[in-house]
């Protein structure tokens, strides 16, 4: 895995945390990534792009602190 960038959201008003999946990546590693970080499929969204270089972007919500990643870290 390798990060390709860190950055601010346009909006800072999500509510909710999500991952895009740019469709490049195995379903078995986008549920993988899903179940380290404790994100609901539900969360996930499908969108197939080629002007990015990221696989999946993760774009962190309000919610941060219900994640299972963070709830580890405290």
């Amino acid at each position: 895995c390798q990060i390709a960038r860190v950055d601010n959201a346009d909006d800072d008003n999500n509510q909710l945390t999500i991952l895009i999946d740019r469709e490049r990546s195995k379903k078995s590693d986008i549920k993988q990534l899903c179940e380290l970080i404790g994100l609901k499929d539900d969360r996930v969204i499908c969108v197939q792009s080629e002007s990015t270089e990221a696989d999946v972007t993760l774009i962190l919500g309000k919610d941060y602190e219900s994640l299972k990643s963070y709830r580890q870290l405290r």
